[in-house]
């Protein structure tokens, strides 16, 4: 019965459902309240669709995780180059900071606990709102260290970004420090 259901009824509205609960997590990232639990309801729907044996999740995973992941990649790609063109590389690293402390705390309300689902939300946020950036946010690096403002958020991008961004602001850190040994000399 529940397989019939899943089959035809469902599959007829799971667009609409998966659309509307990601405009609602849309309207909170926009600073706008709702009730958690309409979302929350249209996860648990998903989950409570076991149908294949194998992977209980499967239609989580398959259909809401997915379209979580992907619009949440969405949103940032439009926003964060407007935020970073208006304000500033800076200014732009506390935001991805706090959007990366946000979109993690937003992603274990939303999302299936039980799935990897948080963490492939990180790392998608991670490549949206540093790695596409880390070009304008090394260059930046210097300048930092020389105003002595080695506490910037910079440092937090580094366990979860790649290893190409960690060597990257390594090097700039010798740069700095080769430059400023010879500048004393």
């Amino acid at each position: 019965m529940l397989n019939d259901w899943g089959k035809t009824i469902f599959a007829t509205i799971k667009h609409k459902l998966q659309s509307a609960a990601m405009r609602l997590v849309e309207l909170e990232r926009n600073g706008e309240a709702f009730d958690p639990q309409l979302v929350i309801g249209v996860r648990q729907s998903y989950v409570s669709l076991n149908l294949s044996t194998e992977d209980n999740l499967a239609i989580y995973k398959d259909n809401f995780e997915r379209a979580y992941v992907d619009d949440t990649e969405r949103f940032y790609k439009f926003r964060a180059p407007q935020v970073l063109a208006s304000e500033g590389v800076q200014s732009y690293m506390m935001y991805a900071d706090t959007k990366l402390v946000e979109e993690e705390a937003r992603g274990r309300r939303y999302l299936e606990n039980t799935a990897d689902s948080v963490k492939k939300l990180v790392e998608r946020c991670v490549k949206v709102l540093v790695v596409q950036f880390q070009e304008q946010i090394l260059a930046e690096c210097p300048t930092l260290i020389s105003e002595r403002q080695i506490e910037s958020k910079v440092y937090c991008y580094i366990g979860t970004s790649p290893v190409v961004l960690e060597r990257r602001l390594a090097i700039c850190m010798w740069l700095f420090i080769l430059s400023f040994v010879c500048s004393a000399e």
